[in-house]
């Protein structure tokens, strides 16, 4: 797991015996969020803390996700909630990664977002240096029906940075600060209630 390099979020500022719960934690969903699933069916949320550039999400992308994704989305158990938690020491790359998809978001739509999140882990080799930026750009040219002069000024002018912050201030106000980190709990209406902090790329029998 990709960690920020301190400990768990919340046990540094907050008093000793008064540190953020693994168990029982909540989050109120955005609209805004890109999420696989139907809302008005599913009785579960996951929600996906993810880095572009960490080798750890590449491997869950790469495996369990597709797994979760067939086992418990498709068929309307479950939705999974993407939200970015780009880690300082993978920057620039990974908040631009971050920013380029929230623009695809915007723009075109959450089916787009995720066709584009998916050519980003398919071409990154992560770490940080993972792929050229300038490749942010021809990825999103591949993306059907998405405006690349909205595109490139949404991205340009870094539109997206402030949904990118907001999601890494909800990791730190449920104590993820590592890559992946998930919540996962029952969905109730637009938020996540009873949840359970995971952490890492699990294989999906976990």
């Amino acid at each position: 797991i990709g960690t920020t390099g301190g400990g768990i979020a919340g046990t540094e500022d907050s008093a000793p015996d008064n540190p953020i719960p693994e168990t029982g934690l909540s989050l109120e969903l955005s609209e805004d969020d890109p999420y696989q699933g139907s809302k008005s069916e599913a009785q579960v949320a996951i929600i996906e803390f993810s880095d572009y550039e960490c080798p750890f999400c590449k491997k869950f992308h790469e495996g369990a996700r597709e797994d979760i994704v067939e086992n418990y989305v498709e068929n309307g158990e479950a939705i999974l909630v993407w939200k970015d938690l780009p880690l300082p020491f993978h920057d620039p790359l990974a908040t631009n990664q971050a920013v380029a998809a929230q623009c695809v978001n915007r723009i075109a739509g959450k089916d787009a977002y995720f066709e584009y999140s998916d050519a980003i882990f398919d071409t990154t080799e992560s770490n940080g240096n993972g792929m050229e930026e300038e490749g942010l750009k021809e990825l999103a040219f591949g993306i059907e029906d998405l405006n690349m002069d909205e595109f490139n000024t949404c991205y340009d002018e870094q539109e997206t940075l402030d949904k990118v912050q907001a999601n890494m201030d909800d990791a730190t106000t449920v104590g993820i600060n590592g890559t992946p980190g998930f919540l996962i709990g029952k969905l109730e209406g637009d938020s996540i209630v009873e949840a359970r902090r995971v952490s890492g790329a699990l294989p999906f029998a976990q």
